[in-house]
């Protein structure tokens, strides 16, 4: 009972509490601004416009002169210094930007240059040659399989002696549309091989200028570029 009544009470004091009454006992002081204190006591003397600092006396704030007024620092911009031991986390740490972007003093540092030694250590020109060749292999057995039966529609094939729309059960104007249909596939696969062909052919060639390079950076033949084309025999012929 005792404990009801002590609810009810407190019941009754939030119900008869005036509504612009402060919810704490305590006054924001000398406060620059009243920002997230607008419900303390004497808030509403508190200057609601200043950017200063929100505690602490007007003595605390910086001011700087520009022209013939004066502006208050609303904040100081801080160097952020990490720790040393977030080194150790840091992916980016060992990275050397200088070093990666510098360029080539002589041919010779291709080999140790962190930026561009990995590109010709890496064999991916000769795994995309191989597979463009087994995708050219596979869409050729694709092309032959096509030839045979558009052969075998149009009546080219000597072993059918009987009409083609009679070998595969199908009416005339059926086999007429099958006909077209396979022309127009037998069409687009042997573009495929020609784009496929190119692309490897294009493979093969980046990797033959790789190796040129390379053979030129290692010392073999070595007179300077210049000088190497003008000895070309048959430039000079």
């Amino acid at each position: 009972m005792k404990q009801l009544e002590e609810q009810i009470e407190r019941f009754k004091e939030a119900l008869f509490e005036d509504s612009d009454a402060a919810d704490s006992d305590s006054s924001i002081g000398e406060s620059l601004t009243n920002r997230g204190l607008k419900r303390k006591k004497n808030s509403k003397s508190a200057y609601y416009g200043s950017m200063g600092n929100s505690r602490g006396t007007s003595v605390d704030v910086d001011y700087y002169s520009i022209g013939n007024t004066k502006r208050g620092v609303i904040s100081h911009y801080r160097r952020c210094s990490e720790p040393e031991w977030l080194d150790h986390d840091n992916p980016y740490h060992d990275i050397n930007i200088n070093e990666t972007m510098a360029p080539l003093a002589n041919p010779q540092q291709i080999f140790t240059h962190p930026g561009i030694a990995y590109i010709f250590e890496q064999n991916y020109l000769d795994v995309l040659a191989a597979s463009a060749h087994e995708s050219i292999s596979s869409e050729h057995k694709y092309a032959a399989q096509l030839q045979q039966l558009l052969s075998a529609l149009l009546g080219d094939d000597p072993s059918l002696t009987d009409p083609p729309h009679e070998v595969f059960g199908i009416t005339p104007e059926q086999c007429k549309g099958l006909t077209e249909t396979v022309q127009k596939a037998l069409e687009k696969s042997r573009e495929f091989i020609r784009c496929w062909s190119n692309v490897r052919m294009d493979l093969l060639r980046a990797i033959r200028f790789k190796e040129k390079v390379l053979t030129y950076c290692q010392g073999e033949n070595y007179d300077g570029m210049m000088n190497h084309e003008d000895k070309d025999p048959q430039k000079n012929e």
